[in-house]
């Protein structure tokens, strides 16, 4: 696209898209390809530094069909790139929601604009041939555009609000001195966007929304998370209160359970990590110590932190520890890093925290449980109050609330072992009746026997005489 100001001076907008050599201006980060530096030194003006050329993102690893095809094409030919990866949406529709922007740097809308006449090779929709992407570098193709103010990767943006809000994980939280979401005995969740030289957007679902119960796609908004990238093909994604995950290297939907049982799982879209992580994959930085190992909550404790390619193209690292980030980082040299911890007043014991390097590509080394947070007597001061508290409560409520339930139990216990008293009472005098009506009917007995005894008795007596009788004649 373009007119006689632009065509053969600038790449072609719809295949370069962010290129410094590209004749309309971008939202987004622009960058010099080493296809521009290639073009500098063949023309025998230039000596061109290849060691400067930036990665193009716009269309990397899509393949021919992204070249020679037209853009309405694109949906239906560009799913995945030469290496089997899953690619980032190009071009949008009618109702299309917000996604992130293709780089994962910003969130990004489909921004469509109606005009009096487009060619026909320009016309993108059946039902209405007069609407078109808002650029005609572009060739008016839909495709999506970054917010103005949704760069992630860039802190300035912290202050300002996005058109669209992806709020984090358990956000309802009261709120810290840090700006922090914050519970009774210690940190929740952190502020719904962050914006820093690492963050990069990514799709989630609020754990807060009707959106959680819908399928695996439904309801995703973008938002801004920290990133870090330990390798080429491996994506960490930083959600909120200290806690990572870690994305499945081919990327796909990653649940993630709330730390509070009444919130509802959130769904994370992670991209390929290549896509993320591989773009440059030289000069990758490692730590090799942290001197020293422990300070403060109040921070401002200096450290020296060694490694290998700590500082890449000129930029200062930006440096985390736990998910505080450090302040006056200075690099010394290529191998070593001086900075100061910042303050961590949610630290309510022993906090033992990670160090993080990140280069603006998101390239980190992490050294785990390398800095140790002492939090002082305070925390301490503070949980013996609140035991204090607690026990002087008790102690109040135990006539109101106690008393009344044991002298209730003692009145139950009582009246059951009355119930048990009377009980075998009954048993015991029911026993000693049965034991009379016996002893009367042994007495009938006995006289019944004698009785019938004593017309016996008379007549071996009368017959003892006879005999007696008959021997004296």
């Amino acid at each position: 696209g373009g007119g006689s100001g632009s065509a053969g001076s600038h790449w072609e907008s719809r295949l370069f898209r962010d290129e410094y050599m590209t004749a309309a201006a971008s939202p987004g980060p622009r960058v010099v390809s080493a296809l521009t530096l290639a073009l500098f030194e063949d023309s025998g003006w230039y000596a061109a530094n290849a060691s400067a050329a930036e990665p193009l993102q716009w269309g990397f690893r899509a393949g021919c069909g992204f070249v020679h095809e037209s853009c309405a094409e694109w949906p239906r030919i560009l799913d995945k790139s030469v290496d089997g990866l899953d690619l980032p949406p190009y071009a949008c529709g009618l109702s299309s929601p917000d996604r992130c922007y293709y780089d994962q740097r910003a969130k990004a809308y489909c921004e469509l604009k109606t005009y009096d006449f487009l060619p026909a090779r320009f016309q993108y929709f059946a039902s209405n041939p007069e609407l078109g992407g808002y650029s005609q570098m572009l060739d008016y193709c839909p495709v999506y555009r970054a917010y103005s103010n949704g760069n992630c990767a860039d802190p300035s943006n912290a202050g300002d609000e996005p058109r669209r809000h992806m709020p984090f994980i358990d956000t309802d939280g009261p709120r810290g001195e840090d700006g922090g979401a914050t519970s009774f005995f210690g940190p929740a969740d952190p502020d719904p966007d962050q914006f820093c030289p690492s963050c990069r957007c990514f799709e989630a679902t609020p754990a807060d929304s009707a959106a959680a119960f819908e399928g695996e796609d439904g309801g995703l908004q973008p938002g801004c998370f920290r990133m870090r990238c330990e390798t080429e093909r491996e994506l960490n994604v930083h959600v909120g209160a200290g806690r990572w995950v870690k994305c499945p290297e081919d990327g796909g939907i990653v649940h993630i359970e709330s730390p509070r049982a009444r919130t509802r799982p959130t769904r994370l879209r992670c991209p390929p990590a290549a896509r993320v992580c591989a773009l440059e994959p030289g000069f990758w930085p490692t730590i090799r110590s942290v001197t020293p190992r422990r300070g403060p909550i109040e921070g401002g404790t200096e450290v020296t932190l060694r490694g290998t390619n700590l500082v890449g193209a000129g930029e200062t690292p930006e440096v985390l520890v736990g998910d505080v980030p450090a302040s006056a980082v200075h690099a010394v040299s290529a191998e070593e890093l001086v900075f100061i911890t910042g303050p961590n007043p949610r630290a309510t014991s022993r906090d033992t925290s990670d160090v993080t390097v990140s280069d603006a590509l998101g390239r980190a080394a992490v050294l785990h449980a390398g800095f140790t947070y002492l939090p002082g007597w305070r925390p301490y001061a503070e949980t013996a109050a609140i035991c204090a508290a607690v026990a002087a409560l008790c102690m109040w409520a135990a006539p109101w609330l106690v008393v009344p339930q044991l002298r209730a139990h003692a009145a139950h216990v009582h009246a059951r072992a009355q119930q048990q008293l009377r009980a075998r009472n009954a048993a015991r005098g029911l026993e000693q009746g049965r034991g009379s009506e016996a002893a009367v009917a042994g007495g009938t007995s006995a006289a019944q026997r004698a009785s019938a005894a004593a017309p016996a008795a008379l007549a071996g007596a009368a017959g003892g005489s006879a005999s007696n009788g008959a021997s004296s004649r």
